[in-house]
């Protein structure tokens, strides 16, 4: 069982997340062996209630803007090319780490969350991704130098959040569940996410600001 101290890492919402999965795990074993497991430790337990760790300024074109424009005048073309493609995309940051691409089709492939994905670039954009020596490098690499940036850049008052590369796959799939609706809903479920419950985290963010 992992202690306090090794929760404090995590925001509220993965702790009660955590919980609710070991709760359900305590119900099914009562289901199957009554006669071994009696009672759930974890029914009627007073839960926390959730506090967010994180700002939820949400990263805006402007914003984006504003942080090329920092990583242009620093010579970082690689950055430039991995922002405009999680936006375009909406790509998880790791996506270049593992993929590969037909040059003669455009076509790629890679794992994302061990989950296979495929889809298909625009011949300038592989011709980008190639110049800028993009794939195959780890993701922490371009995680950093997107975090240091937005942390200054905030700090001087030029954007509305230190946003994370993540904050971007954010921005795009807010921006599609704004278009309201059922059935838009389960077109971005599926489209962004294996389990419908975390598009469910996303729209929790969205009626929260």
């Amino acid at each position: 069982m992992a202690t306090s101290t090794q929760y404090a890492r995590y925001s509220t919402r993965s702790v009660l997340a955590q919980l609710g999965c070991i709760g359900s795990f305590y119900k099914n074993l009562i289901v199957r062996y009554p006669d071994v497991f009696t009672v759930n430790i974890f029914h009627g337990r007073r839960l926390p209630p959730i506090v967010d760790k994180f700002k939820k300024d949400r990263v805006t074109d402007q914003d984006l803007s504003v942080i090329k424009l920092a990583f242009k005048n620093l010579g970082r073309f690689d950055m430039l090319v991995v922002i405009s493609l999680l936006d375009k995309y909406g790509f998880r940051s790791g996506i270049f780490e593992n993929m590969q691409i037909d040059q003669t089709t455009n076509k790629w492939t890679s794992v994302s969350k061990g989950k296979a994905k495929s889809g298909a670039f625009t011949k300038k954009e592989v011709q980008q991704i190639l110049a800028q020596n993009i794939l195959g490098r780890k993701v922490s690499v371009f995680q950093q130098a997107y975090k240091r940036q937005t942390s200054r850049l905030y700090k001087l008052g030029l954007i509305s959040s230190p946003s994370s590369l993540h904050d971007i796959r954010r921005k795009v799939i807010l921006g599609e569940l704004e278009k309201g609706g059922a059935i838009t809903f389960l077109k971005v479920s599926k489209k962004y996410h294996k389990n419908p419950s975390t598009t469910f985290g996303y729209v929790d963010t969205l009626l929260d600001r």
